[in-house]
């Protein structure tokens, strides 16, 4: 199963008279039963604001895990996967917030016509696997489990991330069981008598964990769904708005607009002895209809920045498998019968005949191999010296080709590889290059070509010298590109031993036109002088891109090659506000019109999209 939350396996090893072993990806982190202690801890010390603003704070952050193994166990069971054995230990919360869905040890396949037989037929009780406490009542009683099992289980994950408290009390594994079948759970209260469980969360928690299976959410995506409503304080499935609860909350969410609302009622009252109940409807007919606007521009704006995190986001997940295993094979290197899989840049420079699948390609502008890969020795490194790390690195030649498509849209599960092959040489993913640079100065590079210089030296780049600077994958500003594929963006992951030693690091370039063709598209609003700009800013209030092209240098930068220097955001007063919101709408005043400024955060590169419109040509 591949899953940004599915604990990534690298392989299965079976060493001569030895056992299997399963290679999977080490996470640096804590499991989410060791947060909830923490938080747990917090709590238990805090008083007054300064506990209501932490629990506040550290809720939305649970939620946000727990939305991530929602959809992890949703990807799951749409490949009818059942985990049963979920619960806050076997949940892993990484460094950089990634989520993973540890122990899968006990997880079972359930075909469609198993599933119509455990719906249609009872069972007798049997025996069951999983913790007690988080298995579900119908699983206890007839031995059966089902999709909704595991539901039952992030209820009660759910339960103790809400109350920070144990959702079920027994001294053994039968009183559990017992008390599961009798659902004799603990009150749902938090473990602060100050802090107030909202109406709505409870009722979430009590429909994941509903006795009755029938009575539980459709599936668990629902689940995640409204938990996500929550937390953007809309309706929720499990807990419906009454009238008042609508009204009060369309007028806390949409504050501007409802100044607007209630100044245009104001302005009705005021004139009801002269005007007629048809024109009354029909003023209250427009200022809903620009509340409406203003709330469309808004989703269309935050939907257009969700999807290039999204973008980012898959392929810093690609980066960071590559870079592990490129880590693997230099600290486990096997070099026995192993074949060099990489070139000398000059001998596909040559184009000599000992060259694996070097065909000329329309897209690169010249000659490349996505059969082979080349490298590049650093002046004064000789091959002899740095063979041993050529030979390592050898066998990540067969998954390169693999790293790259998955930065392809649309690809069919049955795709040859030779349709990938065709594709990266004449339509290409969004990953241009693979590249690994070592600190003796060793460039191993895919697809391989020969267009470096002699001087060229990968220590000498400007995002392996930033690398030495982070522990952690970050992202390079935009660049030109030295080998034809024009403005790039590099995702870097600095590489590091378990002894701390630098080892180089692993990076791929990304063709910046999905960036760049969201920023020029004017698809969502046709009209004429309404989007006045686009900007892409990043967090130090540059602008990195822009339909306008006097915010960076980009003509120079592509004669010299050198970095793009970039300016100032045109509003500098308004970035602080923007970084610190990470969503939303500004008005003001500019040239004697109004400006509205709509933007919305892009976390995984920190990044801040924005569009710039003519505030009154949108409400007209």
């Amino acid at each position: 199963m591949d899953h940004p939350s599915i604990i990534p396996m690298y392989g299965i090893i079976r060493e001569q008279n030895s056992y299997v072993h399963m290679a999977m990806k080490l996470v640096q982190g804590m499991t989410l039963q060791e947060i909830i202690d923490d938080h747990l801890l917090e709590c238990k010390k805090l008083k007054g604001k300064a506990l209501l603003d932490f629990e506040q704070k550290s809720l939305s952050e649970r939620l946000s895990y727990f939305i991530k193994i929602c959809e992890a166990i949703s990807y799951a069971h749409d490949k009818r996967v059942i985990h049963r054995d979920l619960k806050p230990e076997n949940i892993m919360v990484g460094s950089f917030n990634e989520v993973y869905l540890m122990d899968w040890g006990i997880a079972k396949i359930v075909t469609e016509k198993q599933e119509k037989t455990v719906a249609k037929e009872a069972k007798s009780k049997g025996s069951v696997s999983g913790t007690p406490g988080f298995i579900a009542p119908e699983y206890i009683l007839t031995g059966q489990v089902q999709f909704a099992s595991d539901q039952y289980a992030m209820g009660a994950i759910l339960f103790q991330l809400v109350t920070l408290s144990a959702h079920i009390d027994g001294s053994n594994e039968k009183e559990l069981l017992e008390k599961t079948i009798r659902a004799q759970l603990n009150p749902l209260r938090h473990l602060r008598s100050e802090i107030k469980i909202p109406t709505a969360l409870r009722a979430i928690i009590a429909k994941a964990m509903a006795h009755d299976p029938e009575n539980r959410y459709e599936n668990v995506a629902l689940l995640a769904d409204d938990i996500n409503n929550f937390l953007q304080d809309r309706e929720t499935v499990a807990y419906k708005d009454n009238f008042s609860r609508a009204v009060v909350r369309s007028l806390y969410k949409h504050k501007m607009a409802t100044a607007l609302s209630v100044l245009s009622l104001l302005l009705i009252f005021a004139a009801i002895t002269i005007s007629s109940l048809v024109q009354q409807k029909k003023s209250i007919q427009l200022a809903q209809q620009r509340e409406l606007t203003l709330i469309n521009f808004q989703s269309a704006l935050e939907q257009r920045a969700g999807h290039i995190d999204g973008h980012f986001s898959k392929l810093s997940n690609v980066l960071q498998r590559y870079g592990d295993k490129v880590k693997y094979l230099l600290e486990s290197p096997r070099q026995k019968n192993q074949t060099l899989r990489f070139y000398d840049y000059k001998d596909y420079k040559n184009k000599k005949d000992n060259i694996v699948g070097l065909v000329p390609s329309a897209l690169y502008g010249h000659e490349v191999s996505v059969k082979s890969g080349n490298y590049k020795l650093a002046p004064g490194l000789e091959l002899k010296d740095t063979r041993k790390e050529l030979l390592a690195l050898s066998p990540i030649i067969d998954d390169t080709l693999a790293y790259m498509a998955e930065s392809g849209a649309n690809l069919k599960e049955d795709t040859t590889v030779e349709e990938l092959e065709e594709l990266a040489l004449n339509k290409g993913f969004a990953i241009r290059w693979v590249y690994s640079g070592l600190a003796n100065g060793l460039l191993v590079n895919y697809p391989g070509m020969g267009k470096l210089s002699e001087a060229y030296d990968v220590r000498s780049r400007f995002w392996f010298k930033h690398s030495l600077t982070h522990q952690k994958l970050f992202w390079s500003s935009p660049y030109i590109d030295l080998f034809g594929q024009g403005l790039v963006v590099s995702a870097v992951q600095p590489l590091y031993s378990k002894e701390d030693k630098f080892l180089g690091v692993s990076a791929i370039d990304i063709t910046f036109d999905y960036a760049y063709n969201t920023i020029m598209d004017a698809a969502a609003d046709k009209r004429t002088g309404i989007i006045k700009n686009r900007y892409l800013m990043n967090k130090e209030g540059k602008v990195i891109l822009s339909n306008l092209k006097e915010m960076s240098n980009l003509a120079e930068a592509e004669k010299t090659q050198e970095e793009i220097q970039f300016k100032e955001f045109p509003y500098p007063h308004l970035i602080n506000s923007i970084i610190s919101q990470k969503s939303g709408q500004i008005k003001l005043e500019q040239d004697g019109q109004t400006r509205l400024i709509g933007f919305s955060s892009i976390p995984t590169v920190g990044w801040f999209y924005v569009e710039e419109l003519n505030f009154d040509s949108l409400l007209e």
